[in-house]
């Protein structure tokens, strides 16, 4: 999406006209099964806290669909990545 300027101090949180938007990029190991190499969507607010709040929520919902289709030990940029646990 064109136009998107990030908000600085929170991930996956882009604005554009004074409406608020959910940007993330997808892993290439879920790319062919996904379809689309990035996942980004309006979150119906011009309130900055609103869409705070709102972002984490839909962040948290993109990984659950997300999780599901790669590499459970490496679904969101480096974000979780436990060591301690076993590889399948």
């Amino acid at each position: 999406m064109k136009g998107l300027s990030r908000v600085t101090g929170y991930p996956r949180l882009y604005r554009r006209n004074a409406t608020y938007y959910h940007r993330a990029t997808v892993l290439k190991d879920i790319l062919d099964t996904y379809g689309k190499s990035e996942e980004a969507f309006s979150l119906g607010t011009k309130d900055c806290l609103e869409a705070i709040r709102n972002v984490r929520v839909e962040a948290t919902e993109l990984m659950k669909n997300l999780i599901g289709m790669g590499d459970p030990f490496k679904f969101s940029r480096n974000l979780w990545q436990p060591n301690f646990l076993p590889k399948p």
